[in-house]
């Protein structure tokens, strides 16, 4: 289990600091699908690169499994944790394999090469996410649409345990954002923990995630999709009114729908 208790999130200086989350407590099961809500700015980026330990934590604590991640090396915590970043931009030409491939260096030892097993393993997460054909072509110059399904594939190449996604759906089509959460759906079903970031409320009900709303520095709740988004969370988070709809269909399931319109 993936678990913060009492976080405190934010930047530390020499001179000063920052907060941005005081005290979160929240935590991801394996095969649990996490959809985490919140307006730019909020602090959602500053967890993910605190959890990976880009950033220092603040206060509380942060476990996988009952033991502190600070307490794990670089590549214990790969092995642990796959992330997603909302962009990516490699200083070298690397080809859409190679991106991938790199995902296999947490099982990879020190000044050795990935084996073919490794290669086998890109090759194959390539093809769920449907670009095994643009396996040659150079990062740096397909779409943003494809980059993020690369980037996808290749935090799959790496078989963590959680995998944490920063809006993976921003720069994607609304083909390829139905696919990717059918995908993110089939993942949880496998017994990968999956937390994505998103600013779509929609896509926590259509993936029937469990939904973590940040509102504030201090205010923060966590629960079924159904419980947590509301109405008055729509408006107190975006500043916006709109209107939650509730379909019954013929398979005794339900559907949600946000309903919204521009207004002068």
């Amino acid at each position: 289990m993936l678990e913060l208790k009492q976080a405190v999130l934010g930047y530390a200086g020499k001179n000063q600091k920052k907060v941005v989350i005081d005290g979160l407590s929240f935590s991801l099961e394996p095969g649990e699908l996490l959809c985490i809500l919140g307006a730019n700015g909020i602090g959602k980026t500053t967890m993910y690169r605190t959890i990976l330990g880009f950033l220092p934590l603040l206060g509380g604590e942060i476990l996988i499994d009952g033991v502190s991640v600070s307490s794990l090396s670089r590549p214990e915590l790969a092995k642990q944790i796959a992330y997603v970043p909302q962009y990516h931009t490699p200083p070298f030409p690397y080809t859409v394999f190679d991106v991938v491939l790199m995902g296999r260096g947490a099982h990879v030892s020190s000044f050795s090469s990935p084996k073919a097993e490794d290669e086998k393993i890109a090759c194959e997460m390539m093809e769920r996410m449907g670009i095994l054909s643009m396996r040659n072509e150079i990062y740096t110059q397909i779409s943003g649409g494809e980059r993020q399904l690369v980037l996808i594939a290749r935090a799959l190449t790496q078989q963590a345990k959680y995998i944490l996604m920063d809006e993976p759906s921003s720069n994607l089509d609304f083909g390829n954002q139905m696919r990717m959460l059918k995908e993110i759906k089939k993942l949880a079903r496998e017994g990968i923990g999956v937390c994505f970031t998103s600013h779509q409320p929609d896509h926590a009900f259509l993936t029937d995630a469990s939904v973590l709303a940040v509102e504030s520095e201090t205010r923060f709740q966590k629960g079924a999709a159904e419980d947590i988004i509301t109405e008055d969370l729509l408006k107190r988070m975006y500043h916006l009114n709109a209107r939650i709809q509730k379909t019954e269909l013929e398979d005794q399931k339900v559907q949600y729908q946000i309903l919204t319109r521009l207004t002068e």
